[in-house]
C-alpha cells in the first residue's frame, strides 16, 4: 500500500533567510520539520540588495558573508533533512529589492511554498505563477 507522501508530487520549499541566525534557524526549522515531507526540496536563499554607489570589491566581500551564513544555516539540519529524506539547498543572489529577488527565485525554481518572517511573524505563502513562461509574475497567497 502506498503512502500519502509517496503518491504525492515533491515540493519546492523557497525559504527567505537573513543573516540573522537564530531567525534563520527557526524558519528553517519549520521548513523542515512542519511543512516537508520526503523528497521534497528546501531551499534557503538570502537576498543581497544590490546598490548602485557601492564598490565592487564591498560587493564581494557582503557576498562571501551571506554565503557562508546561508550555508551554516543550512549546515545545523542537514541530519534531520536525510532522516527525512528532504533535499536542502542553500543560494545566494543580488537583486535591486528583498521582495524582487523572491518573486525571481521562487519562479525560476517553480516553488510551491515561499517562508519567511516579517517583524517577528512566520509567513507561510503558496505561490502561483500568473504566466505560462513563469517570468517572474507570481502570486503569493499568505497567512501568520
Amino acid at each position: 500500500m502506498e503512502s500519502v507522501h509517496e503518491s504525492a508530487p515533491a515540493a519546492k520549499i523557497l525559504v527567505g533567510v537573513s543573516l540573522d541566525a537564530r531567525a534563520s534557524s527557526q524558519l528553517l526549522s519549520w521548513a523542515v520539520t512542519v511543512a516537508a515531507r520526503p523528497n521534497d526540496t528546501v531551499i534557503a536563499l538570502h537576498v543581497l540588495v544590490r546598490k548602485a554607489e557601492k564598490r565592487l570589491k564591498s560587493e564581494r566581500s557582503s557576498l562571501r558573508q551571506a554565503q557562508a551564513s546561508v550555508i551554516s544555516a543550512v549546515g545545523e539540519f542537514a541530519g534531520v533533512c536525510e532522516t527525512k529524506q528532504v533535499k536542502l539547498e542553500a543560494k545566494v543572489r543580488t537583486c535591486s529589492s528583498v521582495g524582487e529577488g523572491l518573486a525571481d527565485e521562487a519562479a525560476l525554481v517553480e516553488a510551491n511554498l515561499l517562508i519567511l518572517r516579517r517583524s517577528g511573524i512566520l509567513l507561510n505563502c503558496s505561490v502561483s505563477f500568473l504566466s505560462a513562461s513563469n517570468d517572474s509574475n507570481a502570486f503569493f497567497s499568505c497567512v501568520e
